[in-house]
């Protein structure tokens, strides 16, 4: 075993200048000069739009504001939608925005009048976008805010402004010249960190802060037999956590979710989606301790129900004494009496309420997820060493995985978490972690066991993405190798051309689908075809999942483990008006956990128009635990659409 010190000089900064963003003028995006500028409805607490020519922030009587007449008596917050058409946000490293409350507004609780963020809605609507957090409300009058645009603001169709206030009654809310503020010099080349870390299941918060769920979950086959329900004697649910997140990130929860309904799907968020669930939250308070409860909701699919009210807290113990996550959490279960267990002794017991002590019997399927939510902490990390749900020899749903000594997940867990990236299985050795932020435009991760400059060389190490982050994962052996290891980010690395994997030239098609798929043919369809032929698909109208899948041998396992994404093209001939198609890509290979994504969220088309798309979908965390060599590789395609007709694929290649 290398000693630590001998790697302290490892994470060294980026020595070259990132290319030179493009200069820009501030983007005027919503000025209110004459009318609302596209802004039509909204939820939550909104009841009313209006354009008020009567106010506006630089006191131009020539213009205006939007105002929102909202009333809190059933939501506690309010959001605003309009479209936004921008292509490209490079050339923008802010956005801002003028917000008015009446002098007579009261405050809330907290001595304030909530917050305000924004939020950039991709191509086809999806959820959540790119939220950024403008800030707090301190006082009434006008309040400007400038916040920096996160890297994952790319482009946008719509915007969402959202009031998060803590008031009560009726309220009205002014907004003025959302604005989007030109780049004004280079950002500076993305800095190193390094770490030391072990083998095991990395929980990183990526994504939207307040939604991205990360977690690894049980598999549907798990699903009939995992209640307690389902055994006579006590069973437990328990994770290990062997690396803690760290001190400053208070509203942070490790959790362990049980969640339960008759037909309830895989989902990276079933406490909110599925319709019953018992609740084990750990989270970090301000002063870097730690509160733990666990609650519940029954029959409140799609909501939180009772979950948050004093009705659905079933245990709490705010002063925990704990001030790290390390250690065995376990939720264990017997009739309608739960026990928790945590470290550092911590233990309690609670009893089932009886409506939910039905909701988990035999007949309902039930899901176990294990890891966290940011609460808006994001960029944290978590590790697992274990996880394990046992019960007496009766008790046929049992899991237990050691992280530590596992080349994949094991077949009866899956990685549910909201966006990718973010739920990783260390490979075996892993002894360092080096990270760097994005953007990282044409920079590569280059090495050396000394200074000099002809010692440095493509580090041939291919870097996961999570979120914002980009990832390298040192095995001991690698450190072995090169006891005094040195890394920079250099503007010039290998160059992997794309690998195209199929283009349906050779009539060769899928083997692999289900029904109802109306037919599977090649065929010709301007917009799409690379060459003379595509893939023609025949969906119905019953928005059900209708999935096709094509497995290719080793020459292309190579080709995938060269690259990080699969990208493909689709065209949709003209439809009836409405949501039209959603589109997920599924990918298995040898030795691999199979992962699946959405890549195209429910696209609208007015009546007679057609959309043509490229799209994309990042497999580098699967890859990155994959082994080196495979004799095979698959490509799954998920279709559904409310309309029916024909859906057109070409050009599968792998790119970076």
């Amino acid at each position: 075993m290398r000693r630590a010190g001998r790697w302290s000089a490892v994470g060294l900064l980026a020595t070259l200048v990132l290319p030179q963003v493009l200069r820009a003028q501030d983007l005027v995006a919503k000025k209110f000069d004459q009318d609302l500028q596209g802004f039509s409805g909204g939820w939550g607490a909104e009841r009313a739009y209006s354009w008020d020519p009567a106010l506006d922030a630089g006191g131009n009587a020539e213009s205006g504001s939007l105002r929102a007449d909202v009333d809190f008596s059933s939501a506690g917050d309010t959001t605003l939608q309009a479209g936004l058409a921008i292509s490209d946000f490079a050339p923008y490293d802010k956005v801002r925005l003028d917000v008015y409350l009446d002098p007579a507004t009261k405050p809330n609780a907290k001595g304030d009048f909530g917050t305000v963020s924004v939020r950039l809605r991709p191509v086809g609507w999806g959820w959540p976008g790119t939220e950024v957090p403008l800030g707090t409300l301190a006082k009434t009058g006008w309040t400007r805010f400038e916040k920096p645009l996160p890297a994952s603001a790319t482009a946008s169709v719509g915007v969402n402004v959202h009031w998060n206030s803590g008031l009560t009654g009726a309220q009205s809310i002014w907004i003025d010249n959302l604005v989007f503020v030109k780049a004004s010099a280079p950002p500076p080349p993305p800095a190193l960190s390094l770490r030391r870390a072990q083998p095991g299941l990395e929980i990183r918060t990526t994504g939207n802060a307040d939604y991205s769920r990360k977690n690894v979950g049980t598999t549907a086959d798990a699903a009939p037999s995992l209640s307690w329900r389902n055994a006579a004697g006590p069973v437990t649910y328990s994770m290990t956590v062997s690396e803690t997140v760290e001190a400053g990130s208070s509203g942070y929860a490790a959790n362990i979710l049980l969640t339960s309904g008759p037909d309830a799907p895989a989902s990276a968020s079933p406490d909110w989606n599925h319709p019953n669930g018992i609740f084990l939250e750990a989270r970090q308070t301000e002063a870097g301790g730690y509160s733990v409860d666990v609650r519940h909701k029954v029959n409140a699919a799609n909501g939180h129900g009772v979950r948050f009210s004093d009705a659905g807290l079933l245990w709490a113990k705010t002063n925990s004494g704990l001030t790290s996550l390390v250690g065995t959490w376990s939720l264990t279960l017997q009739a309608r009496s739960l026990t928790v267990q945590a470290p550092g002794g911590l233990t309690g017991t609670a009893e089932i309420p009886a409506d939910l002590f039905e909701a988990f019997a035999p007949g309902n399927n039930t899901w176990a997820l294990f890891g966290a939510q940011p609460y808006t902490r994001n960029d944290r990390v978590l590790t697992l060493s274990r996880v394990r749900i046992a019960g007496g020899n009766d008790f046929t749903a049992g899991v237990d995985q050691d992280f530590t000594t596992a080349s994949a997940l094991g077949p009866k867990l899956q990685p549910l978490q909201e966006g990718t990236g973010g739920v990783v299985l260390r490979p075996l050795g892993t002894a360092w972690r080096v990270s760097w932020p994005l953007p990282d435009p044409g920079l590569f991760l280059w090495s050396a066991k000394g200074l000099a400059a002809k010692e440095w060389a493509f580090a041939g190490a291919t870097p996961i993405t999570q979120g914002g982050v980009r990832t390298v994962f040192l095995t001991e052996s690698a450190a072995a190798a090169a006891p005094a290891r040195f890394f920079k980010l250099r503007d010039q690395g290998l160059k992997i051309e794309p690998t195209q994997v199929q283009s349906y030239e050779e009539d060769v098609l899928p083997t692999g689908k289900n029904p109802p798929y109306v037919s599977i043919e090649t065929g010709t369809e301007a917009g799409v075809s690379d060459g003379s032929k595509s893939l023609k698909v025949v969906v119905d109208n019953s928005m059900t999942w209708e999935w096709l899948g094509q497995s290719f041998g080793a020459p292309v396992y190579e080709a995938w483990k060269k690259h990080s994404k699969v990208r493909f093209d689709v065209h949709r001939p003209s439809q009836t008006a409405g949501w039209n198609l959603e589109v997920q890509v599924g990918l298995n290979a040898d030795g691999a956990t199979w992962t699946q994504g959405q890549v195209m969220d429910w696209e609208w088309l007015n009546g007679g128009a057609s959309a043509t798309k490229t799209l994309e979908f990042d497999y580098s965390a699967m890859k990155a635990a994959a082994p080196a060599t495979g004799a095979w590789w698959q490509l799954n395609l998920l279709f559904r659409s409310a309309q029916g007709g024909a859906v057109y694929v070409d050009n599968v290649r792998f790119m970076d």
